[in-house]
């Protein structure tokens, strides 16, 4: 039964109107990969969702709520949102063939043309295979398809859509047998973690003959001395005095930053993010585990949002130096342009304490001249990106030891 316009369908109307704005800026502005995105945020989104839904139900009659279903079912809306499902369900596996494809950095217009034949496919599927179903059912749809083959004009489909099939399957069979066991990102982070160990070992093994050489308490006693061994393409640093918590970029560089920091303390792990890093931060720093130089790269992963750096911090002791490195990634890794901002400006505020380890200018830079110090995700650097990497981070700690 339709309520008159009252104080209560008055405010069901400016409910619905009140959500449908909000959804806009929610829609553009929640970050993929922020704490609480999911599930809050999406949670977010539904309740604001219903909101809208309340105020166009059958018992409103509002004229503010007729505008409102009159906006809901402008054309275009309701053309996508009839084909919302083969949009989401088309898009994907397209987006993914043009990453493989084109490479992570391909120009923004293949991505329209993603869009395109998104569109396309997700109407063809929509009209032929959607709406057909819904009207008439499984069986019937199916009873109607073979037999406008059998009789109708479509009596060359079958012969199509063989051919189509067995050219997608021998290509899928081509690509499965042919397709590496890994990635180069992955090969480069696994390569790292194998290295790194490597490294880890040989010091052990280093420090042991010399505890047992006569010379142990000369070196113990000179930092500098085990400084000697260094290559000389990084600076000389105190690295006893360096920690090194990190994302899986800091993991695949791992060895390069044992060559330039011997006896730094690195805990680098594939995913992690700031989230993470923090209660790490915070541990490590009550049990006196962080040297006078903390390096921090997490921005692979996530965003970096206000007031966590200076969480970070707010944590190390108060002699403490802290550097922070950039993070490189294509445009699609649309958090790690404002990440870097956000570092940016918080090096400024801080800069006493705070240094950046510019990571995202120096590879920018590098990859014009050289496309192959990244790997294919465009995240992770191979082998000479690693060294490039480690002669970043261990010149951001030259400058926090001056």
């Amino acid at each position: 039964m339709a309520q008159p316009f009252g104080a209560v369908t008055f405010l069901r109307v400016i409910l619905s109107w009140l959500c449908l704005v909000a959804l806009i800026p929610l829609a553009l502005l929640m970050p993929e990969k922020a704490p609480g995105t999911i599930p809050w945020g999406l949670l977010g989104a539904s309740l604001l969702t219903l909101g809208v839904i309340q105020g166009i139900l059958p018992d409103m009659l509002a004229g503010a709520s007729s505008l409102l279903r009159s906006v809901l079912s402008f054309g275009p809306l309701t053309w996508i949102g009839q084909r919302s499902y083969g949009l989401y369900l088309w898009h994907w596996p397209l987006a993914v063939m043009a990453h493989y494809l084109l490479g992570v950095d391909r120009s923004p217009l293949w991505n329209v043309v993603v869009l395109l034949v998104t569109i396309i496919i997700a109407e063809l599927s929509y009209r032929y295979l959607e709406t057909p179903v819904r009207r008439y059912g499984f069986r019937d749809s199916f009873a109607h398809f073979f037999g406008s083959i059998r009789y109708g004009r479509y009596r060359a489909l079958p012969i199509i859509a063989l051919v189509l099939v067995m050219g997608a399957g021998s290509a899928t069979a081509v690509a499965v047998r042919t397709a590496p066991d890994q990635t180069s990102a992955q090969r480069a982070v696994e390569e790292g973690k194998k290295r790194a160990q490597e490294r880890l070992k040989a010091r052990e093994e280093q420090r042991a003959h010399a505890s047992a050489s006569p010379t142990a308490s000369l070196t113990a006693a000179n930092p500098s001395a085990a400084a000697s061994a260094v290559p000389d393409e990084y600076p000389q640093v105190n690295s006893a005095d360096v920690t090194v918590i990190g994302d899986s970029v800091v993991l695949s560089a791992e060895p390069d930053i044992y060559d330039a920091m011997p006896d730094a303390t690195i805990d680098a792990a594939e995913g992690r993010t700031i989230v993470q890093a923090l209660p790490m931060v915070k541990s490590w720093s009550s049990q006196g585990k962080i040297g006078k130089v903390l390096v921090l790269s997490v921005t692979a992963n996530s965003t970096l949002m206000p007031g966590q750096l200076e969480e970070v911090l707010r944590a190390l002791p108060a002699d403490t130096k802290l550097v922070i490195a950039t993070g490189y990634g294509p445009r699609t890794l649309t958090w790690i342009d404002s990440s870097n901002n956000l570092i940016r400006e918080f090096v400024q505020k801080n800069s006493s304490r705070v240094y950046v380890a510019d990571w995202n200018g120096a590879i920018t830079q590098a990859v014009r001249s050289d496309p192959s110090l990244m790997t294919s995700d465009g995240v992770h650097p191979e082998v000479k990106g690693q060294m490039l990497y480690a002669r970043i981070l261990t010149e951001a700690v030259a400058r926090a030891q001056s």
